[in-house]
């Protein structure tokens, strides 16, 4: 096609120039671009709309003009497209495409192909189509959109929304105010920092928040949940399926959910968070008393361990709940705690009080030495001797010695409390006979009496004081 033809078809309203078409008014100077080739893959500079090849196209928008506001079909092959304007609608078509845009209100949809998008504008709509497409968008209230296939999504700015799609896709974010929808299929989700709401979708799931502020779910699938360095009022939900949960470093309210499913749920060096299990036979465990702990239905094994950094600190409480629940309290005997309210709730539950007498006791190790007189451990609030099973265990690291040196055991009738019997088993006990002993009360509610003969109390080592 020689110039004259190129002029001639552009008066009609078509230029096809080295195999790509260019619809446009004919308001417009009809002079060709300063640069055409016309020959193969085309590197195309200073066009409007145009319509793509089945080659390998190349387009590129410069300084020394901006597309913007056209409609841009890049057809077969594997394309690329870059540095273009506001509010371009772009199609990848088939093949493997790289686009990349920076202007705002813009619409992109890679098509078919392992296409790799970029966006960083104001309110632009990115979709990658079918293929294992990489997406990188940076810009403000914009949407994301993995679609099928196994794809790779980066997010980062505020107020978008990413879909990572059918697929197991990998989605990171930084961004402030996002959502995140990994949808169906095995997907990672990974947050560095920011606020917002994460979901995971269908899918076993695996979603890591480091320095995240919101809410966490999920959803249906076996999914690993796991965040760090939380602040703040949030919800974190299992969802259906037997997921593991994970939560480090936070205080502030934070409400964790297992759902349904045999759940597995651990704290560590949280304060303040209350764990729900759910139906299904959970397994829950925290390293501090200050966190809420409930079983929910199902045969639940709960585990807490007390904390001596502080002392009558917050409201506490482990519930089992209903089921035959097996709920484990481990506390450094001695020490000034009120101690958290245990119930096991309807079934056959095995409480078990671990007391952990260290071997040297001073006042500077613990606190003054009145404190070491009487501590309570704990209030067991719905004992049936029927059913459930109470069991004290001390424990010490020194070598000899019988830590148990009395028992005293109190049952009187009470009303208008947990139970209509308040027993209390005070235990005194020392590692070694050259130091001070230690009383701990154990608090008992119970609908009907009982003897001390229905406690099991053990001692480790068993020596003489």
């Amino acid at each position: 096609m020689n110039m004259i033809e190129m002029v001639l078809l552009g008066l009609t309203g078509l230029l096809v120039i080295g195999g790509i078409s260019s619809t446009g008014s004919d308001d417009s100077d009809d002079t060709p671009p300063d640069e055409v080739v016309d020959e193969g893959p085309l590197t195309l500079v200073a066009v409007d709309n145009f319509i793509g090849t089945d080659e390998d196209d190349i387009v590129e928008a410069g300084d020394a003009f901006t597309l913007n506001n056209s409609v841009v079909d890049l057809g077969d092959g594997d394309d690329r497209l870059e540095n273009l304007g506001d509010g371009n609608s772009i199609f990848g078509e088939g093949g493997n495409d790289y686009i990349s845009s920076q202007g705002d209100t813009s619409g992109i949809l890679g098509g078919a192909g392992d296409d790799t998008l970029i966006a960083s504008g104001l309110e632009d709509i990115v979709n990658g189509g079918a293929g294992e497409d990489q997406i990188t968008f940076t810009g403000q209230e914009g949407i994301v959109y993995g679609d099928s296939g196994d794809d790779h999504l980066t997010e980062s700015g505020t107020g978008n929304s990413v879909y990572g799609g059918d697929g197991d896709d990998r989605i990171f974010t930084d961004g402030q105010n996002s959502q995140i929808f990994g949808e169906a299929g095995n997907d990672e989700i990974y947050s560095a920092g920011g606020d917002g709401e994460i979901y995971g979708g269908e899918g076993d799931d695996y979603i890591d928040a480091v320095n995240f502020y919101g809410d966490i779910s999920g959803d249906a699938g076996n999914d690993e949940i796991r965040f760090e360095n939380f602040y703040g009022s949030m919800s974190i939900q299992g969802g259906a399926g037997e997921d593991v949960i994970e939560a480090k470093g936070g205080a502030g309210g934070v409400t964790i959910e297992g759902g349904t499913g045999a759940d597995t749920i651990s704290l560590t060096e949280t304060f303040d968070t209350e764990v729900l299990g759910g139906e299904g036979d959970d397994v829950i465990s925290s390293d501090n008393v200050h966190n809420r702990v409930y079983g929910g239905a199902g045969d639940d094994t709960l585990t807490v361990i007390s904390d001596r950094d502080y002392f009558d600190e917050g409201s506490s409480g482990v519930q089992g709940n209903a089921g035959d629940d097996d709920i484990t309290m481990t506390a450094v005997a001695g020490m000034n705690l009120t101690g958290p309210a245990l119930s096991g709730g309807e079934g056959s539950d095995s409480l078990t009080i671990e007391l952990e007498l260290e071997e040297t006791v001073t006042s500077d190790s613990i606190g003054p030495l009145d404190l070491q007189s009487e501590s309570g451990i704990g209030k067991i609030m719905d004992f049936d001797p029927a059913e459930d099973q109470i069991s004290i265990q001390v424990e010490t690291d020194a070598e000899s010695g019988r830590v148990i040196s009395g028992i005293d055991f109190e049952q009187n009738a009470v009303v208008g409390k947990a139970g209509a019997y308040e027993t209390t088993v005070t235990i005194n006990m020392a590692a070694t006979a050259d130091i001070i002993a230690t009383s701990d009360v154990l608090t008992i509610y119970s609908d009907q009496p009982f003897t001390l003969a229905d406690l099991e109390i053990v001692s480790t080592p068993v020596g003489t004081v």
